[in-house]
């Protein structure tokens, strides 16, 4: 049997404790959130980038193609030729690192949104623009206030007293 003191104090530990889980699992969730978004959001620029590089890509070897015609006529020299299927390989490297930054996103958002593996995530962004939109300060720092996790951690009171 604990004495009365006592007993109200680890009453009071208990529910500081529970706000403080509280508080830290609201930070979780708003990391995880932005996670979501971020990912999202570099996975549909990886995206676009693959198109230009194939874009690129197809270029180059149609100039490389043309270039190798004119190298065999005698009409352009070997160090053009070897230039430009370096700047060919070059550009098919990056692709196969955008390929890699792709994958490994993917898996996280698998992850994330808890998907099946074979499944794959394509993001459609809403390129329209936005529109002109009236801010009011004061608000919106009070609304910052409420949502950011750690704040209500800072304000919970932590008092152990010892007997």
């Amino acid at each position: 049997m604990l004495p009365r003191g006592k007993r109200g104090k680890q009453v009071k530990v208990a529910e500081d404790d529970a706000k403080v889980q509280e508080a830290a699992f609201a930070d979780l969730m708003r990391n995880l959130r932005y996670n979501l978004q971020l990912d999202f959001s570099q996975l549909a620029t990886l995206n676009a980038q693959e198109k230009v590089y194939q874009n690129e890509i197809s270029s180059a070897q149609n100039l490389v193609a043309a270039i190798q015609k004119s190298f065999d006529a005698g009409n352009t020299s070997m160090k053009d030729l070897i230039r430009l299927k370096a700047l060919l390989f070059g550009l098919q490297n990056d692709m196969v690192e955008n390929h890699r930054q792709v994958n490994d996103l993917q898996t996280e958002l698998k992850t994330l949104l808890q998907t099946k593996e074979t499944a794959f995530v394509y993001p459609l962004i809403n390129d329209k623009p936005v529109e002109t939109v009236t801010l009011d300060i004061p608000g919106l720092i009070e609304q910052a206030k409420k949502k950011q996790a750690r704040l209500p951690v800072k304000s919970i009171p932590v008092k152990f007293g010892h007997t």
